[in-house]
């Protein structure tokens, strides 16, 4: 257990959020826009998950660190540039898409814990 930074439990919470809000309907959302309390209640109710979430990224962080891993911003363009190729897009368009939506920190992040992950599997397995 430890301490977490407010803002970065709020930006996760607002993302969660606006996932949640992304796959409701029209209907739904125009029921919300006026109804403070209601938001304000999927908020309460998603901070939990998002602690969670923030608390595994510091984790993750910190065992990659300790361990020596990292993963370089080729390594991300290299596997987007892949998955756009495996999907019949074009590369560059594919991966501006990511840049431009904000994503490669995320995709970062997810290369970096399944390496971490595979190097601490792969010595225990040793």
């Amino acid at each position: 257990d430890f301490d977490l930074p407010e803002n970065i439990v709020e930006q996760e919470t607002n993302q969660l959020l606006n996932n949640k809000a992304s796959k409701m309907s029209e209907e739904e959302l125009n029921k919300l826009k006026d109804d403070k309390e209601a938001i304000q209640k999927m908020v309460q109710e998603l901070e939990p998950e998002a602690k969670q979430s923030v608390k595994v990224t510091f984790l993750i962080d910190s065992l990659a660190k300790a361990e020596n891993v990292e993963v370089s911003d080729d390594e991300v363009t290299q596997t987007l540039y892949y998955e756009a190729i495996m999907s019949g897009q074009e590369p560059k368009a594919f991966i501006e898409k990511y840049e431009k939506s904000g994503y490669l920190p995320v995709i970062k992040m997810s290369m970096l814990e399944n390496k971490v992950l595979t190097k601490i599997f792969d010595e225990a397995a040793k």
